[in-house]
């Protein structure tokens, strides 16, 4: 089995000292993946909030106008 030392992965059986090619590569690519899924998000974000807060707003306003005209 492997164990990790020093945030490093070593095979202690096949005498490894650093993770093969393929998870390397994994990392990377999730890495990648993660920075652009977290850009995204902030654009979303950014794009989404003022949407709302005028959206909540017109709520507001309408709910208001209705309770005006049944008091």
């Amino acid at each position: 089995m492997g164990t990790i030392m020093n945030g490093n992965f070593a095979l202690t059986n096949i005498g490894f000292t650093e993770p093969p090619f393929e998870f390397r590569a994994l990392e990377v690519a999730l890495e990648a993946i993660c920075s652009f899924l977290d850009a995204r998000t902030t654009e979303l974000e950014t794009d989404a909030y003022p949407a709302l807060d005028a959206l909540t707003s017109k709520v507001r306003s309408l709910f208001l106008t209705e309770d005006a005209f049944e008091a």
